[in-house]
């Protein structure tokens, strides 16, 4: 099956066309969504002559596109004022100025501390691009000069210290160990956990930075945005709104369902989208809201639209990819999926954790669906 090609429209409404049109095809004979192959085709045909005007379309590019600029927090103003306290999971911490040099450990906060205007110095390796592809410009200029503090697993302290942060930020589950060292560097500020706790993390970020009323105002436009898209898509067709599976491959025994409990689960309970039985919040069996399947029952991944993971063409984590997928791709099971899957970005979809890969995964749903993404 084809990756995403990039993060851009071209490729993506390259990959997508064939399994769309049988998608939209396959509702008791009829289409479902008889206008979703007029609408690619004339995004296609209009961006190619955008290119050469120096235009951009993109929704899963290094800009975010219109969908997310309008309510990005703006990066100029505090709704608090500093010193303040944070209380957290751990305790709570003095921040004695606006911070300047942030560090980021658990990764999602990368992501939050830029969205909400941050800069940030450090991060953990976790064997990607250190700097999301999918990030806009300007969230990537603030990470523009972000180093490597160590393998995520086991952040180097030395290097920690020699960033001169001012504000370091992971959760509990990631870092537990290292908490009380890292008070000796500079304010820590932690979670309790991450993935679908991504919400609460982001306005402690935003109360970190002292832009609290930021930070929820943001969330507020992610949740209306998935609001008005989800009715959309009911208005759209009759009353069975097709259940959608979310797959990711690591490897032929290892294949995840991503329930209503994590990120991206959670992305599409707020359009109100159904879920497979085995993907509802709770059900027997899920770890960390994942209900984990094989090769050999492959078939508990079938749903009437399978979205699934993979990641950016050309990267390391695509020729991993490559290799350990092959012996899920070629099982007859998966080839009976033919007409109902839809490659989705790895990046924005498992790994931010953020309110940028929500509005990153809305922008998809919406395409998927043809329906307007505003």
């Amino acid at each position: 099956m084809p990756g995403p090609g990039s993060h851009d429209w071209f490729a993506i409404i390259g990959d997508r066309v064939e399994d769309l049109e049988r998608f939209s095809t396959r509702w008791q004979g009829k289409p479902r969504y008889p206008n979703s192959m007029k609408l690619l085709r004339a995004v296609g045909a209009v961006l190619v002559p955008a290119v050469a005007v120096g235009l951009s379309l993109s929704s899963c590019s290094s800009g975010s596109g219109d969908d997310t600029a309008s309510d990005s927090p703006d990066s100029a103003t505090t709704s608090q004022a500093f010193p303040l306290t944070v209380n957290h999971h751990r305790g709570s911490t003095e921040i004695p100025e606006a911070p300047q040099r942030i560090i980021a450990l658990d990764n999602a906060f990368l992501d939050y501390a830029v969205d909400l205007g941050g800069t940030v110095v450090g991060v953990s390796d976790i064997g990607a691009e250190l700097v999301p592809t999918y990030l806009d410009d300007d969230q990537a200029e603030r990470a523009a000069d972000v180093e490597s503090v160590g393998n995520i697993a086991e952040p180097q302290l030395e290097k920690i210290a020699a960033l001169q942060p001012d504000l370091i930020l992971s959760s509990d589950v990631r870092h537990k160990q290292y908490y009380d060292q890292l008070t000796e560097i500079a304010p820590t500020v932690f979670s309790e956990d991450t993935g679908d706790t991504w919400q609460e993390n982001y306005l402690l970020t935003g109360e970190a930075l002292g832009k609290k009323e930021q930070a929820e105002g943001r969330l507020t436009a992610i949740r209306d945005r998935a609001g008005r898209i989800g009715d959309r898509i009911r208005d759209e067709g009759p009353d069975d709104v097709p259940d959608v599976s979310v797959v990711r491959i690591k490897d032929e025994n290892t294949i995840r369902l991503y329930g209503e409990d994590t990120f991206s689960g959670s992305v599409l309970a707020m359009a109100g989208l159904p879920r497979p039985k085995n993907q509802e919040s709770g059900y027997p069996g899920q770890d960390f809201g994942m209900y984990v399947v094989s090769r050999e029952n492959l078939d508990e991944a079938d749903a009437d639209l399978i979205l699934v993971s993979v990641p950016e063409e050309g990267t390391a984590k695509a020729k991993e990819w490559a290799a350990i997928s092959d012996a899920v791709l070629g099982t007859a099971t998966w080839t009976a999926f033919d007409g109902r899957k839809v490659d989705v970005d790895e990046g924005t979809w498992m790994t931010s954790v953020s309110p940028i890969g929500a509005d990153h995964i809305l922008t998809d749903v919406a395409e998927i669906f043809d329906v307007d993404g505003e």
